[in-house]
């Protein structure tokens, strides 16, 4: 990520007055499927650039982000996913969307 991006994401969490937390990433965009999520540390009011891991994204997260993409589909057409992850993923969070939520 480069240097303009991690400033503006953490002028936009102080604006929000986040602190001390943790922040998730989606990198579907550019690194696919088996590297989407990573998560870094957010001491304060900076972020903690050498915190950056790959992680496992909680279910509610990864839905969110779904949700996302569901309504921005020229992302996933412009992203580094195969043609075919392109058609299952887009099935994918489509089909998910329909789902009836439970009461």
């Amino acid at each position: 990520m480069t240097n303009y991006y991690w400033k503006e994401l953490q002028t936009e969490l102080a604006n929000l007055n986040i602190a001390d937390a943790e922040v998730y990433f989606d990198f579907l965009y550019r690194n696919g499927l088996k590297n989407r999520f990573f998560k870094s540390k957010l001491k304060g009011m900076m972020l903690i650039s050498n915190s950056l891991r790959k992680c496992e994204a909680p279910k509610e997260y990864i839905k969110v982000a779904d949700t996302f993409f569901a309504s921005h589909s020229k992302w996933i057409d412009s992203s580094v996913l195969s043609s075919f992850q392109k058609i299952f993923y887009k099935k994918r969070i489509i089909d998910t969307q329909s789902l009836p939520t439970a009461l």
